[in-house]
Order: structure tokens, then C-alpha cells, then sequence
């Protein structure tokens, strides 16, 4: 592969990735903001945006990292500007590097096992994207819980 082509894949993937996550967080908006006045919070219960991270990180890689960033960075913003500032940005690259970090404790759990029937790791096996899911949901709750309750003790909603 000459680096034209590499080149072209990483635009094309990352362009590709990018819209794909701000029509997910559009939809996700449309479930978490709408019925906001009657206080029903149904978009809280299955947070989208995350499967994106989840399915960009485990499939592309470090590749994936430009267009999750940008789309976490102006996915909030476009869709609701005023509950998304300050500090929330910082919170979405925590969200960002939990996923990373899940990612890479699924692949280095199996290589430590010698004559491992799994093989390498890949991540088509829903078994272990279920687990990076899993393991990258509390480590993104735990770090981004982290970071807004000491960055930002005084949240006024």
C-alpha cells in the first residue's frame, strides 16, 4: 500500500466515523432532550454516543481517534450549546481514553494465557466487544464522575 492510498482510507474513515456519530447523537437528542420538561429521561438510559466510541476504538483503532474526538467535541455543541460547556469537554476525552484503555485490558488479558484457544484478538467476536463495552461503561462512569465533581463541584441545571 503506497501512502496515497493510506492517506485516503484515513480521511475516508475518519469522515465516515464522524458523520456517522453526529447522526447518532442527533437521534440520541431527540430521546434525551425532548421529553426534558416532563422529566423523562429516556435518552439517559442507553447512552448511544458511547457505542460509537466503543465500535470506532475496537475497529479502527488509534485511526478512529480524530473523528471521535471532533464529533465529542462538536456533537454536544450543535445539539444543546447551553448544557454543554466547560468542563464537559475534558469529560468526553476522559470518555474517549476509558474506551482506549478497555480496549487494550481485553487484548493484554489474552495475551498473558499461554496456548489460549482464543487466538488474537479480534473484535468480531461480540463476546469481547461486549466485554470492552462493559469494562469502558464503569471506567467511563467512574473517571467522568470524577472529573466533573472535582472540576466543576456547582453544576446549576
Amino acid at each position: 500500500m503506497n501512502i496515497n492510498s493510506r492517506f485516503k482510507d484515513f480521511i475516508l474513515t475518519n469522515l465516515m466515523l464522524y458523520f456517522f456519530a453526529m447522526g447518532v447523537w442527533s437521534l440520541w437528542s431527540y430521546f434525551a432532550f425532548v421529553g426534558l420538561e416532563k422529566m423523562d429521561w429516556q435518552g439517559s438510559m442507553v447512552y448511544l454516543p458511547h457505542g460509537i466510541r466503543v465500535l470506532g476504538i475496537c475497529f479502527f483503532g488509534l485511526k478512529s481517534l480524530p473523528a471521535l474526538m471532533a464529533a465529542e467535541i462538536t456533537g454536544p455543541l450543535f445539539i444543546n450549546p447551553e448544557q454543554y460547556m466547560g468542563i464537559w469537554s475534558l469529560a468526553s476525552m476522559a470518555s474517549l481514553a476509558s474506551v482506549f484503555l478497555a480496549r487494550e485490558l481485553v487484548k493484554y488479558s489474552q495475551s498473558n494465557i499461554k496456548g489460549s484457544i482464543v487466538g488474537p484478538i479480534k473484535f468480531e467476536n461480540f463476546r469481547l466487544l461486549v466485554l470492552v463495552i462493559i469494562l469502558s461503561g464503569l471506567l467511563n462512569s467512574i473517571s467522568v464522575n470524577i472529573i466533573i465533581s472535582y472540576l466543576e463541584p456547582v453544576i446549576n441545571l
